[in-house]
Parts: structure tokens; sequence; C-alpha cells
């Protein structure tokens, strides 16, 4: 993948917006992230979240990882980040075989924000059966991910196959919480390699994943 290129700095006009404060646009769209005064990013990034358990990192760096859908054994690291904090939620609760809310009360798991790049995410060529399909499906996505790689490619971008359809549209206050309008779905982007130059944030250290998100997860099948 081609390097961004850096974003200049120059005189900029007064904010308009909360958004304007956030990101500061300049000549060619290019885009810096931007905390206060200091800059986060040389590209324009977007965050991912990642479940893991409290006593590891958040990301793996080697090739003990065990295998899952974009990977298969002595592959790693890949590294899964989900859209959004239910995306990453539902993952662990597919995985788990978790379908009802008393078994959520064991769970002691942590969930971190990683910025990541924005970058153009080649996209696997595969039928929309197969990429949200279960575990006898998981074979043509890993011959899909490594024709990928060959190609020279660091990462891919795949539906969520942990959410149901419109299962990443959020919430909104009105003024009682309730599920947000939209057909937002789930995306996840799979990071091929170690990548030391992550920097996250943790969200949730040791909790349970929220009750509310367990109708939104697709079952993992055969």
């Amino acid at each position: 993948m081609v390097p961004p290129s850096p974003c200049s700095t120059g005189r900029q006009k007064p904010f308009r917006n909360t958004r304007e404060k956030l990101e500061l646009r300049y000549g060619g769209g290019k885009t810096c992230a931007r905390i206060g005064a200091q800059f986060i990013g040389r590209w324009r990034d977007v965050i991912g979240y990642r479940h893991c358990d409290r006593r590891f990192p958040f990301l793996w760096s080697d090739s003990s990882q065990p295998p899952a859908r974009w990977h298969s054994l002595g592959e790693g690291p890949a590294n899964y980040f989900a859209d959004t904090p239910v995306g990453a939620w539902a993952e662990f609760i597919r995985h788990e075989g978790i379908t009802e809310e008393a078994d959520l009360a064991s769970v002691d798991r942590s969930l971190w924000a990683v910025e990541i790049p924005e970058a153009a995410y080649p996209k696997p060529n595969l039928p929309r059966s197969t990429l949200l399909g279960g575990l006898l499906t998981y074979t043509d996505c890993q011959d899909e991910a490594r024709r990928l790689r060959q190609g020279g490619a660091q990462c891919l971008e795949a539906p969520s196959a942990a959410l149901l359809p419109r299962g990443a549209r959020g919430w909104v206050a009105m003024p009682n919480i309730q599920a947000a309008h939209g057909s937002r779905s789930g995306k996840v982007w799979v990071w091929f390699g170690a990548r030391p130059d992550f920097v996250a944030w943790p969200a949730v250290e040791g909790g349970t994943p929220p009750s509310r998100v367990l109708p939104l997860v697709r079952q993992l099948t055969f």
C-alpha cells in the first residue's frame, strides 16, 4: 500500500462547528485528525473496535494466533476490527455461542478503540453467503485472503458475519433509548502482520457485553 503523504499545516479559518475542530481539511482533500492542538496522525484514521482477554494485549503480534475466518493456522498475526463497539461484542458473543442474557454475567472481557488507517481496503471476491456463512465457509474465506495477500494486500474489508442486517445502526435518545432508524450494517477490517504502530484506548476493562446486543447477533453455525 502506498504510504500517505503528510498533511501540511497552514493558517486556519475560524471553526464553525465541533466537527471542524476535530477534522482539518487541506489541499487535495487530505484530512488530519486532531485533538486540541496536537495531530494524532499523518493520514485520516478511523476507529476500529476489538474485544480481548483483559490479561493480554489488544493485538496479536505473532503466528501463534488461532485460526479464524480470514487466516488459517500459522498465518497470523491477523487482527480483526469491527466498525462499531456492537460489532466487536457481537463477534465475541457469536464465537462463544451465547444466547441467554444470564450467560453474560460471567464474562470478563475488555474492549479497545484502535486507531487504524482509512485505507483503500481490498474486498474479497466471494458470494455473500460465503462472507456471512458458518464454519464450513472459513476455508474459502482463508483461500481468498491468501490470494489477496499474495497480490500485495496488507488488509481487507468484509461485511460483519457476527451482526444481523442493520445490526450496526445504533441507538438514539428521544428521550428514552431506542433503536436508530436506518439500514447500517456492520463491517470488519482485517490487518495482516504485526502492527506496533496502531494506537488504542481502553473503552471497557474487564466488563460484560451489553444485553441489548444479543438480538443483533447472527449465531455461528457449521
